[in-house]
């Protein structure tokens, strides 16, 4: 049988040989035998196109990985604030803003977990502002302190929230007594 040589220059003719050595069984391959159609009628450009492409593929590796995603876990002192209703329902899946003291963009923005809770971890002490807003437009609006260790100092609740229930049961008892008086004042005439 015949064998087939390249023409080709002598890098590819010493890799034929050691390749047409070690293929050797009852039939002698050659480079060409093993890349079959691919080295006839001109397409041998093609080949030496494909191993620069194959090493800047090589070199560029590096770069892909830079859109693969990592992670670390850590342990830290995180302040963890629970949002619910007044009947005990968890402010879940809502969003909210944490704001640094003067500043006007947000530090962290998010949704409260299932069971309505935020876990802030603090960089310095400062005072922070928490907005906590849902889509059909309950809302909260509070600051919180931290000291340097990132330890919650503090918090402070809005003078509405704070008093709420006292200003309620005020007027609930006025309303209670109005009712009386309007009912006594309608028996006597």
């Amino acid at each position: 049988m015949r064998r087939k040589t390249l023409t080709q220059p002598w890098p590819w003719r010493r890799l034929s040989a050691s390749l047409n050595a070690s293929f050797q069984c009852e039939r002698e391959y050659s480079l060409s035998d093993l890349l079959g159609h691919h080295l006839h009628g001109g397409d041998e450009n093609r080949v030496f196109r494909a191993i620069p492409m194959g090493l800047i593929g090589l070199l560029l590796t590096p770069l892909a990985q830079a859109h693969d995603l990592q992670y670390i876990t850590t342990e830290g002192q995180a302040v963890v604030v629970k949002l619910f209703y007044a009947d005990n329902t968890p402010f879940s899946f809502e969003g909210y803003e944490i704001y640094a003291e003067g500043e006007k963009v947000p530090i962290q923005v998010g949704r409260t977990d299932s069971r309505g809770r935020i876990a802030f971890l603090p960089d310095k002490a400062a005072t922070w502002r928490v907005r906590a807003i849902s889509e059909d437009g309950h809302g909260l609006d509070f600051t919180l302190r931290t000291d340097t260790a990132a330890i919650l100092v503090s918090t402070e609740k809005p003078i509405y929230e704070r008093y709420s229930r006292v200003v309620v049961g005020v007027a609930v008892i006025f309303g209670l007594f109005g009712l009386l008086k309007l009912f006594i004042k309608r028996s006597h005439s």
